[in-house]
C-alpha cells in the first residue's frame, strides 16, 4: 500500500543472518553461477571483481566487471560487513519489476561506513537501500524506474551526493533517520515525491534540484532540516511541501511554474487560488529567506503554522511575511487609489482558515528613499477588496495587499501591517522602522 506521507514506501524485506564466505555469486532463477568477468579499469589486486548477485561479509573494496541484471533473487547485491565500497565502474544492477521487498543494492541493518558509487539501479521495488546503517555514501549513482530510488532510513551520517533519481515512484527517501545529508542531486519525473524526508532530523539538503515530479521536495514530521540553494520548479503539484515541521531553515531557494491550484473558502464561497510554490502547513520555528519566485508565485501558510517567516528577494520586489491561514500569491494590479501611485507589485491575499493572520512587509533602502526624493512619513500599505481601497490596518480580512506613496511614483519603501492582534488606528500615519 503506497503511503504519500509519513514514511513513504517503507517496506521491509528478509534481514539476512551473517555468513561465512566472502563473496557468494547467485544466479538468476535457479541457473548455473556465472563466472566473475574482468575488467581493464580494475588493477590486478586493488578490488575484489564482482560479475553477478553477490553477497558481501567482509570489508574492502568491490567492483563491477559489467552490466548485472537478475529477476529471480530479492536482493542482487547485499553488503552485510562494514567498511566497505562498491563501485559499479559505470555499470548498471537491472531488476526484471519491481517486487514487493526486491533490492538492487541492499545494506543489511547494523553495517557501518559502506560507500556505494558509480552504478545505475532500475527495476527495484529499492534502487539503492540503506536500512540501519552507521555512516557511509551513496555517490553518483542513477536510479530510474524503481519505487524507491535511493531509499535510506532508521540511519545516521549518510551522505547522498551527486545522485540522479528519475521516474521512480520516489526519486530520494529519508525516514527515521538523523544527520543524512543529501547534495547535488537530481530529482526529476518522480510519480510522487522528488524528494521526500520524514520523521527526520537534522538533514540537509544543498544544491538539489526538483522538477517535473508530483510534489518537489517534502518534509514531514521533521525537525532541524537545512535546505539552501535548491530549486523546485515545474511539477505537478507543490514545489516545496513542509507538514508538521520545527525549526526548518531555507535559504537560497528557487520556486516556480509549479502547477497546483488550490481551493479555499472566502466570503463569495470557494474558489481556486494558486497555492503552488511552498506550503507550510503545522509547522513552527520555519525561516525562508531570498526565496526566488517566477512572475506567478504563490506560497501558502496553513492553519496551525506558527512562526513562519517567509522572505522573497526576486529582482527588485522585496517582501516579507508571516502569517497562518492564508495563501499568499501575485496578482494583477487594481487602479490605484486617488492620488497615489504604487510602489510594488500587487499581492493577493486570500484567508483559508478561521482567525487568519498575515503580517507583510515591503523593504527598501536609502538609496530608493534619495532616488525618489522621499520622505519616509508619506509611506502606506492599502488594501483593495475589488471595489475600494482603504489604507490599512482598517481592513476586516486579508484581501489584496499594495504599497502606495503620494505621486509620483518611486521605488517601494517599507510598509507593513498586521492582521492579528490588530493595532489600534493611529491619529497619524507613523513612520516605519527602516530594514537593517
Amino acid at each position: 500500500m503506497w503511503v504519500r506521507h509519513g514514511r513513504p514506501f517503507a517496506r521491509r524485506g528478509r534481514t539476512p543472518t551473517r555468513g561465512r564466505s566472502r563473496v557468494r555469486s547467485r544466479s538468476g532463477r535457479g541457473g548455473r553461477p556465472r563466472e566473475c568477468g574482468a575488467d581493464r579499469r580494475v588493477r590486478p589486486g586493488s578490488a575484489t571483481p564482482i560479475g553477478d548477485c553477490t553477497t558481501v561479509t567482509e570489508p574492502g573494496e568491490y567492483v563491477l566487471t559489467g552490466n548485472v541484471t537478475d529477476g529471480g533473487t530479492e536482493t542482487c547485491i547485499e553488503i552485510r560487513a562494514d567498511d566497505v565500497t562498491v563501485d559499479g565502474a559505470g555499470h548498471a544492477v537491472d531488476g526484471e519489476s519491481v517486487g514487493q521487498a526486491t533490492a538492487g543494492v541492499s545494506v543489511a541493518p547494523g553495517s557501518a561506513n559502506v560507500t556505494v558509487r558509480n552504478l545505475t539501479v532500475s527495476r527495484w521495488a529499492f534502487g539503492v537501500r540503506y536500512e540501519g546503517v552507521a555512516g557511509g555514501e551513496i555517490a553518483d549513482v542513477t536510479a530510474r524506474f524503481d519505487a524507491d530510488g535511493i531509499h535510506v532510513a532508521d540511519s545516521s551520517g549518510v551522505v547522498v551526493r551527486s545522485a540522479t533519481a528519475e521516474n521512480n515512484v520516489v526519486g530520494v527517501s529519508v525516514s527515521d533517520s538523523s544527520s543524512v545529508e543529501i547534495r547535488d542531486t537530481d530529482a526529476r519525473w518522480n510519480a510522487i515525491y522528488g524528494v521526500s524526508v520524514a520523521a527526520a532530523t537534522n538533514v540537509s539538503l544543498s544544491n538539489v534540484a526538483a522538477a517535473q515530479n508530483e510534489e518537489g521536495i517534502g518534509l514531514f514530521r521533521t525537525e532541524g532540516v537545512e535546505i539552501r540553494d535548491a530549486t523546485a520548479v515545474s511539477n505537478r503539484m507543490i514545489g516545496v511541501e513542509l507538514v508538521s515541521a520545527a525549526a526548518t531553515r531555507v535559504s537560497n531557494l528557487t520556486v516556480r511554474d509549479n502547477a497546483a491550484e488550490a481551493f479555499v473558502r472566502t466570503s463569495r464561497g470557494f474558489e481556486a487560488v494558486a497555492a503552488s510554490d511552498l506550503a507550510l502547513t503545522r509547522t513552527r520555528d520555519s525561516r525562508v529567506s531570498n526565496l526566488t519566485t517566477g512572475p506567478d508565485w504563490s506560497v501558502s501558510l496553513g492553519p496551525e503554522t506558527a512562526d513562519a517567516d517567509i522572505s522573497l528577494a526576486d529582482g527588485t520586489e522585496r517582501f516579507s511575511f508571516s502569517g497562518s491561514g492564508v495563501v499568499v500569491s501575485s496578482a494583477d494590479a487594481p487602479p490605484p487609489p486617488a492620488n497615489r501611485s504604487a510602489l510594488s507589485e500587487a499581492v493577493r491575499a486570500e484567508a483559508t482558515a478561521a482567525n487568519a493572520t498575515l503580517s507583510l512587509a515591503v523593504e527598501y533602502d536609502d538609496a530608493d528613499l534619495a532616488a525618489a526624493d522621499l520622505a519616509e512619513s508619506t509611506l502606506g500599505l492599502w488594501r483593495y477588496d475589488r471595489v475600494t481601497w482603504t489604507p490599512s490596518p482598517t481592513a476586516p480580512t486579508p484581501t489584496e495587499i499594495w504599497c502606495a506613496r503620494p505621486s509620483p511614483t518611486s521605488p517601494c519603501s517599507r510598509c507593513w501591517a498586521s492582521e492579528a492582534p490588530r493595532p489600534p488606528t493611529p491619529t497619524t500615519e507613523p513612520t516605519p522602522p527602516r530594514s537593517a
